[in-house]
């Protein structure tokens, strides 16, 4: 979510921005989807993704998306980013 809203507001606005926030706290609510928020574990499972990876640079958001899905033991994550699949997982849309 942090990465997404990061990317709306530089690109689309504020507008565009506060939408993307309404659809995820209907979505939230509705069930559709699940919000992780973050903990001291999966703070420092994110460091520790990039410490693992610094070849890859990942940023922070990234390595946090990277420490959910290996705490929800995915293996494929809805992405554009090709740090993912060189991190292991499966990018979708294919």
């Amino acid at each position: 979510m942090v990465e997404t809203a990061t990317r709306l507001r530089y690109d689309l606005g504020l507008g565009a921005t506060l939408e993307f926030r309404d659809n995820v706290v209907a979505g939230v609510a509705d069930g559709t989807f699940t919000l992780r928020e973050s903990t001291a574990g999966l703070r420092a499972a994110a460091f520790g993704v990039m410490e693992e990876n610094p070849r890859l640079r990942p940023s922070y958001a990234d390595c946090m998306g990277v420490a959910v899905a290996r705490d929800e033991e995915v293996d494929a994550v809805f992405g554009l980013d090709t740090d993912f699949r060189e991190l292991g997982f499966r990018l979708e849309p294919g």
